[in-house]
């Protein structure tokens, strides 16, 4: 139900449907941060008691990640603006295409281009 609802939010205010998209992202971060994010936290942990691994390993990754969404949408915590992410993620889509593709059509060259440019992307970060 917590995944449901935060998505659906997020994706409202995305497009601008019920929920305006220049409104502050408020509704979306309190909701990623308190209701899916320590609520697949705590749901892990109930997981984690009942020896269910599958269950405790989704359930954390997901609270983490909405968690994480809602400390990079307070700007208290300051993390958009330390934060030059276009090129880097750029630079890191480019790297992970190119890993990817040397490493399904097994081209060293591919693979090779990829670790080349993870090199330059280092010095972006």
């Amino acid at each position: 139900m917590e995944l449901a609802l935060t998505k659906f939010v997020l994706s409202c205010n995305n497009a601008g449907v019920i929920i305006t998209h220049s409104a502050p992202h408020t509704l979306v971060t309190s909701l990623a941060a308190g209701y899916d994010g320590w609520g697949h936290f705590l749901a892990e942990m109930w997981e984690f008691l009942a020896f269910n691994t599958f269950g405790a390993t989704a359930f954390s990754s997901n609270g983490a990640f909405w968690l994480s969404f809602a400390v990079i949408q307070i700007q208290t915590f300051g993390v958009r603006a330390g934060f030059v992410a276009s090129d880097l993620f750029f630079s890191l889509s480019i790297i992970f295409l190119l890993l990817t593709i040397g490493e399904f059509k097994l081209d060293k060259d591919m693979t090779k281009a990829g670790g080349i440019f993870g090199i330059i992307t280092t010095f972006i970060a």
